[in-house]
């Protein structure tokens, strides 16, 4: 089984109708508003590996 566990960033210009878009589409609750700012904020134990040194 593969479990996949992933963040979506986008430029802030588009990032609201962005992360609505997915809403609609897949029904699922977003965690965070889309923006790259924000996500190491919401997920200070598990960071994104792009931040990992």
């Amino acid at each position: 089984m593969v479990i996949d566990f992933h963040v979506h960033a986008f430029n802030p210009k588009v990032a609201e109708k962005a992360v609505e878009k997915l809403q609609a589409c897949s029904g699922i609750t977003p965690f965070t508003r889309g923006t790259a700012e924000e996500t190491p904020w919401e997920y200070p134990e598990s960071p994104p590996a792009f931040l990992l040194s």
